[in-house]
């Protein structure tokens, strides 16, 4: 299915979803902070601004895009804006959101468009709405924090030997997931986003040297982002993507290209192995 048919899927649920809201059949929310609808979703980019977040996923076809081209996830930590948000959030954003309720948080990074309007400011895969509240019973809509964490990075695959793409094993959003090379697929497993703090994430979380660890054949992973030297990278000229605290470079395992290579630290070598075209 084409970005077109997604978004017209998406206005019927938001139209329908709005309708009821308003009308009073969306079950009342949790917290006397979620009594009163924000004035101006669009604004709410600050721990002292609240808007509403949907969720979606179920009732969109397998194989549809996301109108930033890239296959849809629905267990992705990923989200929509509305086509009308000024200013717009660029693809690949990092936004941190909080239910008000509760206290949890997820961070996604903005993949796609909706039609829906204020006070809903983000359309959260059922993935990511999950991390912040039960999709059963469904409680339509929830009040919610938004923070900018990233605007600055690009977003898109990472290609290594023989043009094989970073990929996050299953597209398993848990710590300590795989990073591994795979066949080209443009699933969100394989969207990379390089922040401006040297990290580089994908499905919410970031590319992790296991441990902390600084020896050669440190395994990477996935991991929650927390700031360490494990998460920093650089990009050098002749393509070494250089993990600063060890000094040593990304490298998949054995000089290989199959199908499920783990990914490593090792000693920079200037080999194919550690040649890596990222996103521009």
């Amino acid at each position: 299915m084409n970005t077109r048919s997604l978004l017209s899927r998406r206005l019927l649920a938001g139209a329908f979803a709005a309708a009821a809201a308003f009308a009073g059949f969306v079950a009342a929310p949790t917290s006397p902070a979620a009594a009163a609808a924000p004035a101006d979703a669009h604004k709410a980019t600050s721990a002292d601004a609240t808007c509403w977040a949907t969720h979606y996923g179920s009732e969109i076809p397998p194989g549809s895009f996301t109108s930033s081209g890239e296959v849809f996830d629905r267990n992705a930590l990923t989200a929509a804006t509305s086509l009308s948000r000024n200013p717009q959030l660029p693809f690949g954003t990092l936004v941190k959101v909080t239910n008000v309720a509760n206290g949890a948080s997820v961070t996604v990074r903005i993949n796609d468009r909706g039609t829906f309007t204020s006070p809903v400011c983000l359309d959260l895969t059922d993935g990511a709405f999950s991390r912040l509240a039960a999709l059963s019973p469904d409680p339509g809509h929830i009040v919610v924090t938004e923070q900018i964490v990233s605007s600055s990075g690009t977003s898109g695959p990472i290609r290594g030997i023989d043009g094989k793409c970073v990929d996050v094993a299953g597209a398993n959003t848990a710590d300590g997931t795989a990073v591994q090379l795979y066949d080209c697929n443009g699933t969100g497993a394989q969207h990379w986003t390089l922040s401006g703090d040297g990290t580089v994430r994908a499905l919410g979380k970031c590319l992790d040297v296991s441990g902390g660890s600084t020896a050669d054949g440190a395994k990477t992973q996935l991991w929650d982002c927390n700031g360490t030297g494990a998460q920093r990278w650089q990009h050098q000229a002749d393509g070494e993507l250089v993990n600063p605290q060890s000094g040593k470079c990304l490298d998949a395992i054995g000089n290989s290209s199959a199908n499920g290579t783990r990914l490593q630290i090792w000693g920079c070598a200037g080999t194919p192995n550690q040649r890596w075209s990222l996103p521009s």
